[in-house]
């Protein structure tokens, strides 16, 4: 009979194990769909403060480039790998245009653009591997607009590329940075 009980006090205890166990998992999914939420709540915030702070301010002095201002605050807004492509670019567009020797932005990569109106409004949230795709509409467009990519990088949300439908802001500035015909300006890599 002792055999029996304590045969029975380990099964019970080992299903009782299993259940900790499954309730154990349960919390993490929980915690882990919590998180998933909440980062994606405040990657759409952030996005949003982006576009209320930017898209105005571009707006109401057109003879200034817009991502001059962002430039200005590059610290708070891009990934420093996309803040050095915009700003290689920038200094490009400097050049006499009869001198150039390599293609630059001809409009304005934030709202995709070159006769920019407002407002831009976050229309979908979506994670990708550990990046977040902001949609973004403007101008009350019927489709999408960019897509803004940004991920948390030390804590801070930052924008790492701007996707269009036909490719991305940082493959065009790497593109046309490496096909700059002074071979001492071509970039010896792109930022990634």
């Amino acid at each position: 009979m002792r055999l029996f009980a304590k045969r029975l006090t380990i099964a019970l205890a080992g299903m009782s194990l299993a259940v900790v166990h499954a309730e154990a998992c349960a919390q993490q999914k929980a915690a882990r769909d919590r998180v998933s939420n909440d980062s994606l709540h405040a990657a759409r915030q952030f996005v949003r403060g982006f576009y209320d702070w930017y898209t105005p301010l571009t707006l109401a002095n057109l003879s200034v480039r817009g991502e001059y201002y962002v430039l200005t605050r590059a610290d708070q807004y891009l990934d420093p790998s996309l803040a050095a492509a915009l700003r290689a670019d920038s200094i490009a567009q400097q050049d006499d245009p009869m001198t150039a020797t390599r293609q630059t932005l001809d409009f304005d990569p934030f709202l995709a653009s070159q006769d920019p109106c407002e407002p831009y409004e976050v229309v979908d949230v979506r994670r990708r591997g550990n990046a977040f795709l902001a949609s973004m509409r403007g101008c009350h467009a019927k489709g999408i607009g960019p897509v803004v990519e940004l991920r948390a990088i030390g804590g801070r949300w930052r924008i790492t590329n701007i996707l269009y439908g036909d490719g991305d802001l940082k493959s065009y500035l790497c593109q046309w940075a490496k096909a700059d015909l002074r071979p001492e300006k071509r970039p010896a890599k792109c930022g990634r």
